[in-house]
Order: C-alpha cells, then structure tokens, then sequence
C-alpha cells in the first residue's frame, strides 16, 4: 500500500508539474534557440522567437526548413508552417538514384522522378508528357513518392517535352525537352528547387513540454538514422559555436578507430581515422547556423589507372551500334563513377563521358571504330593531368573497353559534407560518417 501511495504521489506531482509549466509560461520564457540533446543527437535546431515566429532545421540528404508562427496551449508547442503562394520551381538533373524504372517496351511507358531537397522522391507534383507530334498524355501516381508513369500507344510519336507544376493547382506548366539519355532511358528526373516552401516535411507539429525545459517532437516523415519510434528531445542551447575557439585538433571519445578532426586557422580542415583501415577527408569548415560544416573536397592524391585485361573485364552489357563506352571500376568489386572521359578516333577527340554510378561512360557517336586508338581520362571537374590510354584492338569492334581504377574512394569525398554540433558538456558532437553512431570530440594538444 505505501509503494502504491508514493507511486501515486509521484504520478500527481508530475502532473501539476505538467499544469503549471501549461499555466504560466510565455513565449519569451520559451523563446530561445534549441538543439538535440546529445543521446539521439541530429544535425537539428528551433529557433523560437519572442515574437511568435520559428524556424525548425535538419539535416539529412540535404538542410530542410520550415518557416512559421508558434503558441503554446495546453503544455504544448504548437508550430504551424507558413503558406506559401508561389510557384513551384523544378529544374532537370541527372537520372541517379531512381526507385524504379518503366518497363523497356518500345519506348511506350514513360517514366518522370521528382525528388525534393534530397534524393528521395516527393509528392505534391502533376507531369504532362508530351510528343513531338504535339500529344499530349497526363501522367499516373505510382506508390513511390515522386515516381510518375504514362502508358502510350504506338503512334504516340517521339517524347520531345514534359511539363511539371504543383499539384492540385491552376500554374502554368514548367516545360523541359526530353534529353537524349532520358529518351533512350524513357525516364527523366527532376529537383523541386523550392521544395521546403512548397512542400515543408510538416504543415503543423506538437511538441511536448517537459521537465528541464526540454522540448519532445515526434518524428516528421523524413529518413534519419535514430529509431522510426524515437521521439526529438530539443534542448536549450546554452552556448554559441565560436569560430576562434574551435581552431585546433580534436580525437573522438571512447570509439574504436579513433577518428581525429583538425580544423587550421585557415579554414581547411581534415578528418581520418586512426586505425589500419584509415579513411581521410580534406575540406573546408565554417560555422554556419549554429553549426560546424566541413565541406569536404577530391582527395589531394590522384588516383591511378591502367586498361583492364581481358580476364578483368566483365561486360554485363553490350555497347549500342551508337555508342563508344568506357567501364571504370575495380575488377571484381564495382564500377566508380565522376571519372570524366575522352574518346579519340584516328587521332582526333570525338566527344567525352562522365561515368555513371556503374561505372559506364557512354558517348552517343555512330562512327567506324576501327581507328577507335585512345581514351583519357580523369577525375570529373578537377584539374588532374589527363591520362591517355590504349585501347586494345579486340575491344574496338565491340566498341567498349574497361579501365581499372586503383582506388574507388578518389574520385571523390567519402560524404560530401560533415556536420558538429555542440554537446552539453561543450564537446563537438556528430554523427560518425562510416557507422552513423554518435560520437563526441574532445580538444587535445597539438
């Protein structure tokens, strides 16, 4: 009876804790900027104005935002988007990464991705296909997000343009011509550049006050790498980033391969790891909304090539009477993609390629490649010295050769970016690149 009255006890002075915080508290007691506490810790930040404004951020596969007006009612913050009555604004960009692709029947099911901030698909779009006959045939919702179709009959024609605008709206169609990869592929994809102002991943939010000030958030519909089930506990920042204090050299507190981050006083910086199987990242860092962004770079070291062999070389698929195709990869492991790539015909350069996530750069040219003699290559948007190889005479007839490459981490950063926030103890805070488990840095002497 006593363990049952003291857990009684308990329960009610919880909820008066509850009624109160719901009583008397005001916006500017509430008004700060918030973080993610350090067990569950995301690149994510509210800002709570005194007056009435938010902005809520995160990062993952790329920085949503989400603009609005926020109350409080009944111990909760309620936050509520803006409406936004602009245009929606779409612009093409290059087929990767697609969920699915229409079925290779003749060129008669046509295919259209619309991806957001990120790469994964998102609604709130409407597709027009249409043909260089001037048809026109509307698009169908498949159950992928973002992923549209359109089945055509044989006289349709060629696929010369698609139109895009939001969903559910009056606007003028966006209109882009059909490339020639897309026409071959039947598939085209799209970025939704203002997608965090027409679709922000909530139009409304709830969260929980609760004891210490902290705020509780459940999980809006967006990939992050805690736990589907796990609500966002926010905390009060106490103190800022200061770019002066953060110049030095950190090492990760109790993690097995010891990663280490050095930021320099001028602003480039470097993250590896310390054991045998060492990765390294070089870039540049700032602090930039709170937070600190490294921005990571090629690889200073170059990577090296050779032809593949003819026991090295396993074509998966045939090159089209149109193409020339350079593979670049690892033999046995995989294709490396961003390797930039020319093709020389009789001494002359025909054209070039960027090789794709399997490796294949593909050049549309339908000439003899008899005197098909040389390719070069090198990593796409750097300045390393181009690197001329042979292509063997067995290869030119079927108008594809591989290239071996010597390491598929050079061609470019391991991720694109590396984001530290700030823990309670005042440590860096961040989500480990290789393993996504959260890690703390602490300063040591150079």
């Amino acid at each position: 009876m006593n363990r049952w009255l003291a857990w009684l006890c308990f329960a009610l002075n919880i909820l008066i804790i509850n009624l109160a915080i719901a009583d008397d508290v005001t916006l500017s007691q509430l008004a700060g900027r918030y973080v993610m506490s350090d067990r569950s810790w995301v690149p994510s930040s509210l800002i709570l104005s005194p007056a009435g404004k938010f902005t809520w951020y995160m990062q993952s596969d790329g920085d949503h935002w989400v603009n609005g007006a926020w109350s409080v009612k009944e111990g909760n913050v309620l936050l509520r988007a803006d409406e936004y009555k602009g245009k929606a604004v779409y612009k093409n960009i290059a087929p990767n990464r697609v969920p699915a692709t229409p079925r290779q029947d003749g060129g008669h099911t046509l295919a259209v991705y619309v991806v957001g901030v990120g790469s994964e698909g998102i609604e709130n779009s409407e597709v027009l296909f249409e043909s260089d006959k001037g048809l026109r045939q509307t698009s169908k919702k498949t159950k992928l997000p973002g992923f549209f179709v359109a089945e055509l009959p044989e006289d349709w024609g060629v696929w010369h343009r698609v139109g895009l605008r939001q969903g559910g709206s009056e606007q003028t169609w966006q209109w882009f011509t059909v490339s020639d990869v897309g026409r071959t592929i039947n598939i085209m994809s799209f970025r939704l550049v203002n997608a965090n102002l027409v679709a922000p991943v909530f139009r409304e939010s709830k969260l929980k006050l609760v004891e210490g000030g902290n705020l509780e958030m459940l999980q809006p519909n967006m990939d992050l790498p805690i736990s589907r089930y796990e609500t966002l506990t926010y905390r009060r920042e106490s103190k800022h980033l200061s770019e002066q204090q953060l110049v030095g050299r950190y090492k990760a507190v109790d993690f097995s391969y010891e990663p280490e981050l050095v930021l320099n006083e001028d602003h480039t910086a470097t993250w590896k790891t310390m054991n045998r199987d060492k990765y390294i990242l070089e870039g540049v860092w700032s602090v930039d909304n709170g937070f600190l962004r490294m921005k990571n770079h090629m690889p200073s070291e170059v990577p090296v090539y050779h032809v593949m062999a003819k026991e090295e070389l396993n074509v998966v698929k045939q090159a089209l009477p149109d193409e020339l195709i350079a593979v670049v990869g690892i033999p046995g492991i995989g294709g490396a993609d961003g390797i930039e790539t020319k093709f020389e015909v009789n001494g002359k350069v025909v054209g070039s390629a960027v090789s794709d996530r399997t490796g294949d750069a593909i050049l549309k040219w339908k000439g003899n490649t008899a005197k098909w003699s040389r390719v070069a290559v090198r990593r796409a948007k750097s300045r390393d010295p181009w690197v001329w190889l042979e292509v063997p005479i067995e290869r030119r007839q079927d108008r594809i050769m591989g290239i071996a490459i010597n390491d598929r981490g050079l061609t470019k950063p391991m991720v694109p970016e590396l984001i530290f926030g700030q823990a309670e103890d005042g440590t860096l805070i961040a989500r480990e690149p290789l393993t996504m488990e959260v890690v703390q840095y602490e300063k040591v002497a150079n």
